[in-house]
């Protein structure tokens, strides 16, 4: 799964390098993004929550919880995943260097490319390497909640970064492969 993830994650790149925007986004993103005032402060609030560093916490926290549960090498693998996915993610910003969509006023904290997203890529490893690493086997029932709760964040994450005006929705689709390619590089456990 890592190689396809990330073989799909390559056409994308050289799909977008080659025609930016592609055919359809420019369109739905004008249908998506907001104006509303009480509609972007919700979308803002999800961004801020998904936002690197309270991500970065989050992964911390439950690297220390891993740790203090003496599941040492689930820990590893959760820090190593979201440290791969943080490094990568901004190498593939400046690789591609696309830059964001131009229909609504962003924040100058945001970085000056959109491809990958990191909010979508960030949030993916966080909850896929919970998913993963920490809550058994494949076809356990914690697991398939999870990865529901996962896929319900997942569709939040994108829904605020669109209606912001944030990403294109292949910026979203490259930040959850990224995160797929190196979350299928970890073992699962087995109870």
């Amino acid at each position: 799964m890592a190689a396809g993830a990330a073989a799909l994650l390559g056409g994308l790149v050289v799909a977008v390098s080659w025609r930016d925007p592609l055919p359809g986004e420019t369109g739905l993103l004008e249908l998506v993004v907001v104006t509303d005032d009480g509609w972007r402060a919700v979308a803002s609030a999800v961004a801020g929550a998904t936002d690197l560093l309270p991500l970065a916490v989050v992964t911390g926290v439950l690297v220390a919880g891993l740790l203090l549960r003496g599941r040492a090498r689930a820990a590893a693998q959760v820090a190593a995943a979201s440290a791969a996915v943080w490094l990568v993610n901004p190498l593939l910003k400046s690789l591609v260097a696309r830059p964001r969509p131009d229909l609504a006023d962003l924040p100058e904290h945001l970085s000056e490319y959109a491809f990958p997203s990191g909010h979508a890529a960030n949030t993916a490893v966080l909850l896929g390497g919970l998913a993963v690493v920490v809550l058994g086997s494949p076809g356990s029932l914690r697991r398939r909640v999870v990865w529901s709760v996962a896929a319900l964040a997942f569709l939040v994450v994108a829904a605020s970064q669109l209606a912001l005006g944030r990403h294109y929705p292949s910026d979203l689709l490259a930040g959850w492969l990224l995160a797929a390619a190196v979350l299928a590089l970890l073992p699962t456990r087995r109870p």
